[in-house]
């Protein structure tokens, strides 16, 4: 069965999400576009998690949508979230959870009572056939006269193949991480268990934080190239706003 619509857009986290919002604000309507994305559009990989303790890696004023409304995030938490371990010395650091609905809470005002169509698939080819691009998912396609690529970071993967000699596959995945965004995995792991994180970045730190928010007593080990976390971050103040 073949699809058709003017605006296709690949992609279901903060990057589609916003490119909706500022085509339906350019006055496109909603019937015009199609996404395809298999979750739930604005949260993606990054404001899908189920965990507390996975905060945004800057402060309320800094994630924006509109050069001309660069503090819309930070009027919405105020309003909105309650969160009383958000604030620090540099400013206000939300959950990532929280910026999610906000996400969701933006994609509703703005559509208003038009309906977007979210096809919940993954596109597995792009191709371009006389003046439509089809795009194939499935055992379907569907044809587009534009195509928007918002699909954002892919998940991490293990750069090489791992392995337990002895382990079943479901004691494999239950013991070694290979996605920590989401969170979900939090819930297997014993306090007392020793654990080793590959990287020393920002993500390594949610999980050092997640752990340490849950109890966790035993030793972490962090294993990065540079041995060398990320700073934290100073509390600056804007004085001219981006172009």
């Amino acid at each position: 069965m073949v699809h058709t619509n003017n605006i296709a857009i690949v992609g279901d986290g903060f990057a589609a999400a916003v490119m909706v919002v500022h085509l339906l604000r350019q006055g496109i309507p909603a019937a015009s576009l199609s996404v395809f994305g298999t979750g739930e559009l604005g949260r993606g990989n990054a404001y899908q998690t189920s965990s507390p303790a996975y905060r945004l890696n800057v402060r309320e004023d800094l994630p924006t949508i509109f050069t001309d409304d660069p503090l819309h995030f930070a009027r919405w938490a105020e309003r909105t979230i309650k969160d009383s371990q958000a604030k620090n010395e540099a400013g206000f650091f939300y959950r990532r959870n929280d910026f999610g609905l906000y996400m969701q809470a933006l994609l509703v005002a703005e559509l208003g009572p038009q309906k977007l169509q979210q096809i919940h698939a993954r596109v597995d080819r792009l191709r371009r056939h006389k003046e439509y691009w089809v795009l194939e998912y499935g055992h379907e396609s569907f044809n587009a006269k534009n195509v928007i690529l918002a699909t954002g970071n892919a998940s991490p993967r293990w750069p090489c193949p791992v392995d337990i000699e002895g382990a079943s596959p479901g004691d494999i995945s239950a013991r070694l991480i290979e996605n920590p965004w989401p969170g979900d995995h939090l819930k297997h792991i014993a306090p007392d268990e020793d654990i080793i994180l590959l990287g020393g970045g920002l993500t390594a730190l949610d999980a050092i934080n997640a752990l340490a928010e849950q109890g966790h007593r035993a030793r972490i080990d962090a294993i990065s190239p540079r041995a060398i976390f990320p700073p934290a971050q100073a509390p600056w103040q804007r004085r001219t706003q981006p172009n």
